[in-house]
């Protein structure tokens, strides 16, 4: 497993890595690919609304709201809020945390990037392998919205 900073650009928005757990900051819109992990996933909304697709169910969260995502669950995130949002999410062996240390990239602590990245078909092969290592599996594009790929 390699070594990164603490402070990485993940996807869309920055994540403050710590142990186990990760803080994300992501802009409006963003939103993760339906996926299932092979650990319980733990969320806790620190800022802005997040809306989950769980097991095809919509859970809406916001500040101090919590959510648990059983192993094997498919699910997706959304965030609502148009300022963005600021959650924590861990999982008890640590598998997400590595996973957002191994796609992320360094970061500065202020700020998004200017432009959300819009990722290839190489990223999405990549990003796809890199969970798959870390007992994620992608099993689909966001539950609202349409994957977007580069060309």
């Amino acid at each position: 497993m390699k070594t990164a900073p603490e402070l990485l650009w993940f996807l869309d928005g920055l994540a403050h890595v710590r142990g186990v757990s990760v803080e994300l900051t992501m802009p409006y819109g963003a939103a993760a690919p339906m996926h299932v992990q092979d650990e319980d996933e733990h969320v806790f909304v620190l800022d802005g609304r997040l809306s989950f697709e769980v097991a095809g169910e919509r859970v809406e969260l916001s500040r101090g709201s919590s959510l648990v995502v059983p192993a094997g669950v498919e699910h997706s995130y959304r965030v609502e809020s148009m300022s963005g949002a600021r959650w924590t999410a861990f999982t008890a062996q640590g598998k997400y945390a590595h996973f957002v240390r191994d796609v992320g990239r360094p970061a500065a602590p202020l700020g998004h990037p200017p432009v959300p990245p819009e990722l290839t078909l190489a990223d999405v092969v990549a990003v796809t392998a890199a969970a798959a290592d870390h007992g994620i599996e992608i099993v689909g594009p966001p539950a609202e919205l349409p994957l977007r790929l580069a060309a």
